[in-house]
């Protein structure tokens, strides 16, 4: 449905740019980090192993810290 009005879109519907966002591989695991401040820290992990899923390294909101050359941007 449009929005029918005078109104600036961006008033109405303020946009918020996304938090920068990155993948990681570290050890055989994908990592989907968001950048906050200067810190990385673990949105979602990316694995077939559930292991993973409960290695408390790897929950989301852990702080997480790449090695040189790391990561792929999204």
């Amino acid at each position: 449905m449009p929005l029918l009005t005078v109104v600036d879109w961006m008033e109405v519907a303020p946009q918020v740019p996304p938090p920068e966002t990155r993948i990681f591989t570290q050890n055989g695991r994908t990592l989907e980090c968001v950048r906050e401040g200067e810190d990385w820290k673990v949105r979602r992990v990316i694995s077939t192993d559930l292991r993973d899923f409960l290695d408390p390294r790897y929950q989301p909101g852990e702080h997480f810290t790449p090695g040189p050359g790391m990561g792929t941007t999204f």
